[in-house]
Formats: structure tokens, C-alpha cells, sequence
């Protein structure tokens, strides 16, 4: 099986062309290619072919060669040919059905994020759900997931940095985060290792592998009006701003020229894969994928008219 792209969640109306490109290309974006111009087969899937609904909100192939997606009407896998729906009517272990991310840790073990009912873990073929006893009345909402080189887990719920330890949920030490209001943004990684993304109203702050830093314009970040957030496939950082791109290099900002296929100053997004994309519109109307480790044009993508519109996530 071919690996599989994940959209970039970035600020801007912008994400949603990205998020629908990956979906339209779902095998096809991200796969090796020759240095010559390649060619793509478009593939499309919708509810008609057994997806709960038509918008996913994150997409993983795990080590096993499965692909995982998450909708807000169930936990899908994909074998290649057809869809496994995984919600509470079918699956005692989940308590809730609105899932929006995942993340495979390195035993194997899928974690799966919701919006009502916490973390979900898919282990050995079981799925579980914690924390197991849910607060009256109110949502565990976890927005995202992430891991670190101890094999640590990280998740925001609630707003609140937790950590996996000892068979459940704690909130991590105080000295990790500055912010109530931390974590609406998912950094785009492959594969997915890198963390979060917080932008506040002096600064874009990165939480990276248990590691918090926080970047300014006064210490190299081009803009304020941050885009899209990525990790590609060596752990480079890079930052789509409306001022330019941007990555972080040996624990500096350092601006770089956008590719010449690029509008000036145009929205950008990231796909994620073995080898990092970046998407933005081009002088004849249309999407330039580009690899970002040598600023090739791997595709070019005309949006089907019909595309339905997906929701804005913020």
C-alpha cells in the first residue's frame, strides 16, 4: 500500500483547498517519484463507497500497512479496497464518535483523539477509551496528539497538556506551557512525532518533542500572520507565513525565497510524507505541489468543480 498524505490544520480558508487535494490524492501525492515531471492517477472516495461521511479530519498509515482516518462519525480503516467503520453503535470501547486525530507511538499502538470522550487507544486489536470514567456532563475534547524520543504520549484536552502514565491520563509538569488557552493547532509531521503549535499575538510558540520555544519577529520569524506549521521527513520545522517561509535550522529561524511556481504572497499549506510538499496556488489558476528539499514541481492539481466545501476547523 501507498503511503497516504495528512493535511495541513493551518489558520486560513487556505487549509481547507489543502485538506481537499489530499483527499482527491489520497495514494497518489505523496508516493516516491522519478526526477522527471511525474504523472498521477486521481483516486476519490466518498460516503457511497462506505466512508461514514465525506469529511476526514486526519489520515495515518500505520506500520502494518493500514490506513487510518478520523470523521466525525466514526474511526475508519482502510485495507485498499474497502472501509472499516469503527463507532459506539459497533465498538464497546468508544464512548464517542467525533474523532480528529491520531498517532501511532513506537510499540504499535494507535492513539486516536475525540471531541467528546477523550483518548482512544487501539491495541492488539482492542479499542479502549480514557479516561474511563467521563466528567458528568461535560466533553473530554482532545485536539492533539503527539509523542516524544522517551516514548512519552502527549495530549491536549481541554486545553491542558496530559501525559500517558501508568495507564492514564496526567496533566503534565507546569513548567512545559505558559498558556491556558494552548494547543489549537496540530503540526503537520511525517511521520507524526512533532507536536503543536500555539500563535498568540507576539509570538509563535512551538511545543516539539517535549520541548517548548517560542518564536518571534524579533528573533527571525517573518510574520505574525503564520499559515501552516510542518515537520518533514528529517525534523526540519518549516513555517508558511504571509510574509514568506520559513525554517528552523540548528535552533534559528532562517527565511527562505518561496518557489518561483508560487503567487507572491499567496496562501501555502503542507503535505506531509516521505518526502515534504508544499501547496500553492500558481499564475494559471490551479495548485503546485513542491518538494520542499529541492523545490521540484512534482504535480500540478485542478480541483474537481464539484468539490464539496469542508468545514473550517479552528
Amino acid at each position: 500500500m501507498e503511503h497516504a498524505c495528512a493535511p495541513t490544520v493551518g489558520r486560513s480558508g487556505f487549509r481547507n483547498i489543502g485538506r481537499a487535494a489530499c483527499l482527491w490524492s489520497v495514494f497518489a501525492l505523496l508516493c516516491p517519484v522519478s526526477s522527471a515531471f511525474a504523472q498521477y492517477h486521481l483516486d476519490s472516495w466518498t460516503a457511497d463507497n462506505g466512508l461514514p461521511q465525506n469529511s476526514i479530519l486526519s489520515i495515518l498509515q500505520t506500520h502494518d500497512g493500514y490506513l487510518w482516518l478520523t470523521t466525525s462519525d466514526g474511526l475508519v480503516r482502510f485495507d485498499g479496497v474497502r472501509f472499516t467503520v469503527f463507532n459506539r453503535s459497533n465498538t464497546p470501547g468508544i464512548k464517542g464518535n467525533r474523532f480528529n486525530s491520531l498517532y501511532e507511538d513506537r510499540d504499535g499502538t494507535l492513539w486516536i483523539g475525540n471531541e467528546e470522550a477523550g483518548l482512544t487507544r487501539y491495541r492488539q486489536g482492542a479499542l479502549s477509551t480514557y479516561p474511563e470514567q467521563p466528567r458528568s456532563g461535560k466533553k473530554n475534547w482532545v485536539t492533539g496528539l503527539t509523542g516524544d524520543a522517551a516514548g512519552h504520549l502527549w495530549v491536549l484536552m481541554n486545553n491542558q497538556l496530559m501525559q500517558w502514565a501508568e495507564g492514564g491520563l496526567v496533566p503534565a509538569p507546569e513548567n512545559r506551557l505558559s498558556h491556558d488557552d494552548w494547543g489549537m493547532f496540530r503540526i503537520n509531521s511525517w511521520p507524526n512525532r512533532a507536536g503543536f503549535w500555539r500563535l498568540g499575538q507576539s509570538a509563535l510558540t512551538l511545543f516539539v518533542r517535549g520541548q517548548v520555544t517560542a518564536w518571534t519577529p524579533q528573533n527571525g520569524l517573518p510574520s505574525l500572520g503564520v499559515q501552516a506549521v510542518a515537520e518533514d521527513e528529517r525534523g526540519t520545522i518549516w513555517i508558511a507565513t504571509d510574509a514568506g517561509l520559513a525554517k528552523i535550522a540548528d535552533g534559528r529561524i532562517v527565511k527562505l525565497d518561496t518557489a518561483e511556481d508560487c503567487l507572491p504572497n499567496s496562501e501555502m499549506s503542507f503535505v506531509s510524507g516521505p518526502a515534504m510538499k508544499l501547496v500553492c496556488p500558481n499564475q494559471r489558476g490551479t495548485l503546485s505541489m513542491i518538494r520542499l528539499n529541492s523545490w521540484q514541481r512534482d504535480a500540478e492539481l485542478q480541483l474537481p468543480p464539484d468539490l464539496p466545501t469542508l468545514p473550517t476547523r479552528v
